[in-house]
């Protein structure tokens, strides 16, 4: 009896033993996750911060892609307009030399008259 006493006794202080060990293993647990879930946290709050960067960004690439292509918008109206005044210009180029040779035309015929008079 005395011998079945003291396994038991030697088997339930293992177990205690086990338990113990089982115990402070969970806490041990419980502190990593802890520090796991902080970790995943501070994660997150980054994350979210370079999200709003790259937002920023993103925004201000797109506001200068716009303001690249009104200016370029800008600079292909006013090469259209000069385009337009510069054939006008040729227009009238032509017009005044054609006059001018009429007018040299007439200058002449008008010195041969007046030599023949």
């Amino acid at each position: 009896l005395e011998a079945q006493a003291a396994h038991s006794t030697a088997t339930a202080e293992r177990i205690q033993e086990e338990v113990q060990q089982r115990d402070d293993q969970l806490n041990v647990m419980q502190v990593l996750l802890r520090q796991c879930q902080g970790d995943v946290g501070t994660y997150q709050q980054r994350c979210i911060s370079l999200q709003g960067q790259l937002d920023e960004e993103r925004d201000a690439r797109e506001a200068k892609l716009s303001a690249v292509r009104q200016d370029l918008l800008s600079k292909m109206a006013t090469i259209d307009d000069l385009t337009k005044t510069n054939e006008g210009l040729k227009a009238t180029a032509v017009a005044l030399q054609e006059a001018m040779a009429l007018l040299e035309e007439e200058k002449d015929v008008r010195e041969r008259a007046f030599a023949e008079i």
